[in-house]
């Protein structure tokens, strides 16, 4: 017996008087690798507020999956589009996993109440094992049920067809089938890259593992995204990648995908006034300086590597004893960032060590809009008249 593919929801617990429709997916796989026989629940997929040209912002949505009268009402507030009057909290984490240390680190985002939720890939770490998705997404839904989760894949997603068999017969498929990403909003050809826009802020979600040379359907689509973005809605521009550009650990000090999609995109990306990067991949803690082609420049992004969420593999504690004059903190330990957006020329950026059932700052640093680099002329990025100089 499954449930309807419908969504239940209103502005308050007690009166779900709107239904929204959807569909649903199964998929399956026989091979001892992927943990067959093993054939998934229904994957369902609705979208809030469609018929009604969308949900309204700053407003809390209460919901009820699969129709009737039964089953756990959940809540979340939409998030805004453009920059709010407070500050607002936006979590980022890379590599979670589902450890000990990955459910402390969910609880404590938890307990930072984000407006919305950003993973920088590896989420399950399923590798082809299947019934580790399941028990992943038992493991998220306290958070990813409350607040918006946007993620892109990492390598640990790709689960490529020669290794798990899958039924739907693609890598990336698993991920792809449970994790639909809002692509055809944002004019994107494939679920793999995409961008959204919260709180002020612009992210745009990098794929790290297709294809992004000059004449792929990425480059294109970032091209034409970039076009569209509107600093004075969204004054910050934001990237996530999974395999970090900019890296001084030990650990993926040689592969390749950063480094080449660096060549790609970095110079197209500065040339844009991107204000961050954040990956995972390294399960590790770094910040960089605004840096660009290997040179500290106060105009390029600041890069954070935060792939310590709590996966299976353990920690990357090794770093290169003389790092490049980018690098500036590095920790290994498991933890999280929060990015707190106050206005258009000031965020403030954390790093969050895990300490089992607390958390400590261990890393801290306000981004800013140097006037080098963002002209007084652009009335978006004034605030009072005055500017604060670049911290990073």
């Amino acid at each position: 017996m499954w449930a309807p593919s419908l969504v239940s929801y209103g502005t308050a617990s007690g009166a779900l008087a709107r239904v929204a429709k959807g569909s649903a997916q199964i998929y399956s796989c026989q091979e001892p690798s992927c943990g067959g026989p093993y054939t998934s629940g229904h994957l369902h997929r609705a979208v809030l507020g469609e018929s009604e040209g969308g949900l309204q912002p700053g407003v809390r949505y209460f919901y009820r999956c699969g129709g009737g009268e039964h089953g756990d009402v959940f809540s979340f507030v939409m998030p805004h589009r453009r920059l709010q009057a407070r500050p607002t909290v936006i979590a980022i984490l890379g590599d979670p996993g589902q450890t000990e240390q990955s459910e402390h680190t969910f609880s404590h985002i938890r307990a930072a109440d984000p407006l919305v939720t950003v993973l920088a890939g590896d989420l399950s770490y399923a590798d082809c094992h299947q019934p580790r998705w399941d028990s992943y997404g038992r493991l998220a839904e306290p958070l990813a049920a409350r607040v918006p989760v946007m993620s892109v894949a990492g390598n640990h997603e790709e689960e490529p067809p020669w290794a798990c068999g899958l039924s739907m017969n693609a890598s990336f498929a698993a991920y792809n089938a449970r994790y639909r990403n809002p692509s055809a909003a944002s004019g994107s050809s494939s679920n793999m890259f995409y961008s959204f826009e919260s709180a002020g802020v612009h992210f745009l979600m990098l794929a790290s593992y297709a294809d992004f040379s000059e004449a792929s359907d990425q480059l294109a689509w970032l091209r034409r995204d970039l076009a569209k973005v509107d600093r004075g809605a969204t004054p910050w521009l934001v990237a996530m990648v999974h395999a970090p550009w900019y890296n001084s650990n030990y650990a993926h000090a040689r592969d390749p995908e950063g480094y080449k999609m660096k060549a790609a995109m970095e110079r197209l990306l500065r040339d844009a006034k991107l204000d961050a990067m954040f990956a995972g991949h390294v399960h590790a803690y770094e910040r960089i300086h605004r840096v660009f082609d290997d040179e500290l420049d106060p105009c390029a992004p600041a890069y954070f590597n935060i792939g310590a969420g709590g996966n299976r593999e353990g920690i990357s504690g090794w770093y290169d004893p003389n790092p490049r004059e980018w690098s500036a903190v590095r920790d290994g330990n498991y933890g999280h960032a929060l990015l707190t957006v106050h206005n258009a020329t000031h965020a403030h950026f954390t790093w969050h060590r895990n300490r089992e059932e607390e958390t400590t700052v261990f890393d801290e640093v306000w981004l800013t809009k140097d006037p080098k680099c963002w002209p007084a002329t652009d009335s978006s990025m004034v605030l009072d008249g005055d500017w604060l100089f670049n911290l990073v």
